[in-house]
């Protein structure tokens, strides 16, 4: 693997992304769009049975308890004596009510990712597996000698094992950024703010792990050796899931923009800066 900066890796995966689009259309592969369209409209018929089925769970286990403790919060800190403390309390409670719509729709969002990541990543595999095969002009790809069915089990496994990771850093991140602050209400002033950026990036970040994950899986790597080929190329994982996480935000959008010029663009880049730039 050759050694390069974190601005050079971004750069040439920025590079691949726009070549990307170019190469289903010479390759012929335009008809994939419409495969991934139907896969999108699956996703946005399950996320929105998941979130019908758990919005009451989320709303009386997560956003009301955020909700009560830090109302709770801003009330103890009276004891300061302020003048006109009522007015920065009231100010405080209407920070608050913003910081539970904001959590309200970023579990909106992350539930969504989750979704996608994890039903196409079959369709997102064997996808791979063709591209892999254009790319080296053969009918069989490094990673294609175990059949597609392993490759498209090993893309889910590989899809829930980093929904996973990322589950467990978003419940750190939020115990850090949002829930210690309101035992310590001093450093909530600076860490309810990083939080939505800090959260966005370790997102991105793991939109190029799973992008990248389908070209690593063409090396014969499996999922724990992906995941440390991932982390020696971090500029490369970042820009390749810039796109795809930018596009899934889109409003009203996201939901088919994101699986198709995210997704499906991005696994093409993926294989192809891995082909010319590793």
């Amino acid at each position: 693997m050759k050694t390069q900066s974190f601005a050079r890796q971004f750069y040439l995966a920025l590079v691949a992304y726009r070549r990307a689009f170019s190469f289903v259309k010479e390759e012929g592969l335009r008809h994939w769009y419409l495969i991934i369209t139907a896969g999108a409209f699956f996703c946005m018929w399950f996320v929105r049975l998941v979130l019908g089925a758990g919005a009451g769970w989320i709303e009386t286990e997560i956003l009301t308890p955020f909700r009560d403790n830090a109302s709770a919060a801003t009330e103890s800190w009276g004891w300061v004596g302020w003048v006109g403390w009522d007015w920065v309390a009231g100010g405080l409670e209407r920070v608050v009510e913003w910081l539970v719509f904001v959590f309200g729709l970023w579990i909106q969002f992350k539930v969504t990712k989750f979704i996608v990541l994890i039903v196409l990543s079959p369709l997102y595999a064997i996808f791979a597996e063709l591209i892999a095969r254009r790319i080296r002009g053969s009918a069989m790809s490094d990673g294609g000698e175990r059949g597609w069915q392993w490759s498209l089990w090993r893309g889910l496994r590989s899809a829930l094992l980093l929904v996973g990771l990322e589950v467990g850093i978003g419940v750190i991140l939020s115990v850090i950024f949002l829930f210690i602050p309101l035992v310590i209400p001093a450093i909530g002033v600076v860490t309810w703010w990083l939080f939505p950026f800090i959260s966005g990036a370790v997102s991105i970040g793991f939109y190029g792990a799973a992008v990248l994950d389908y070209a690593w899986e063409q090396t014969g790597y499996d999922a724990r050796q992906s995941l440390h080929a991932t982390s020696s190329v971090l500029g490369a994982a970042m820009a390749l899931g810039l796109p795809f996480y930018v596009l899934m935000a889109l409003p009203f959008a996201g939901w088919l923009a994101g699986p198709l010029f995210g997704g499906m663009i991005c696994v093409v880049a993926a294989l192809t800066w891995s082909q010319h730039d590793v």
